[in-house]
C-alpha cells in the first residue's frame, strides 16, 4: 500500500516541487481521502436503508404467504440476475433483511436502528466488511 504523505512526484519535465507545493499536495490528498471517506459512508447507509426496505416488503406484503415459500429463493434469483455484480442478494441475506425488520418493526425505532448503525459503520470504515447481522447483533447487545 502506497503512504499517501509521503512526497512522491510522476516523472514531469519542467516542474520544480519545493516544501509549499508537498504541502498543498498533501492537502489535497486529504481533502480527497476524507470525500471518499463520505461517499462511502453515504453508500453504506444508503444501502442499510434500502435493505431494511426489502425486509419491510417481504413482510408487509407476506410475500410467503401470497406468492408461496419458495417467493425469497425466487427474490433472490431474480436481483441476483438483474444485478450481477451486487453482492447480497442472496437468499440468506434477503432472510437476514426480513428478520432484521421484523426485529425492528416501529417507524420510530427504523430511524434510531438505522443512525445507530451508521455510526457502527462510520466506526468500522477502515476494517473487514461487516455484515448487516452482525450489526443487527451488536445493536442489540449494546441496548441491554
Amino acid at each position: 500500500m502506497t503512504d499517501n504523505n509521503k512526497p512522491h512526484f510522476v516523472t514531469s519535465q519542467n516542474f520544480h516541487g519545493d516544501n509549499e507545493y508537498i504541502k498543498w499536495l498533501r492537502e489535497i490528498k486529504s481533502r480527497y481521502q476524507a470525500v471518499r471517506s463520505r461517499v462511502a459512508l453515504q453508500a453504506n447507509y444508503g444501502a442499510l436503508e434500502f435493505n431494511w426496505l426489502l425486509g419491510r416488503d417481504i413482510v408487509q406484503k407476506q410475500a410467503e404467504a401470497r406468492w408461496g415459500t419458495g417467493v425469497v429463493n425466487q427474490l433472490s434469483l431474480d436481483l441476483r440476475e438483474a444485478y450481477p455484480d451486487v453482492k447480497g442478494f442472496s437468499a440468506r441475506n434477503l432472510y437476514y433483511m426480513k428478520g432484521w425488520y421484523e426485529f425492528y418493526m416501529t417507524d420510530d425505532n427504523h430511524k434510531k436502528i438505522l443512525h445507530q448503525l451508521g455510526a457502527k459503520l462510520q466506526i468500522a470504515e477502515n476494517q473487514n466488511p461487516i455484515r448487516l447481522h452482525q450489526l443487527g447483533a451488536e445493536i442489540v447487545s449494546s441496548d441491554r
